[in-house]
């Protein structure tokens, strides 16, 4: 099985951190595939989670949990069109 996540390693994305906007580069992804038996067979669901280390003025660098591909952006814009269309 081969699996394609939107962001890789080392990509930079757009994500809120403290209801801000903020860029942060991917230092981890974590996928996890579940499945579940129903009547109509196997279902499987893939998720995948990002994280990376963020550095801040108000705190010391820290590795942080970016989010989800619905939550994580290529670019400024497509973040605050995000934030506008909730």
């Amino acid at each position: 099985m081969e699996i394609k996540t939107k962001f890789a390693i080392g990509d930079k994305v757009w994500h809120l951190w403290d209801d801000k906007a903020t860029q942060t580069e991917i230092t981890s992804v974590i996928t996890v595939i579940s499945q579940t038996q129903t009547t109509d067979g196997i279902k499987e669901k893939i998720k995948t989670e990002y994280a990376g280390q963020h550095d801040s003025s108000d705190r010391s660098s820290m590795y942080v949990n970016i989010g989800s591909d619905e939550r994580c952006f290529a670019t400024k814009e497509e973040l605050m069109q995000y934030v506008i269309s909730e």
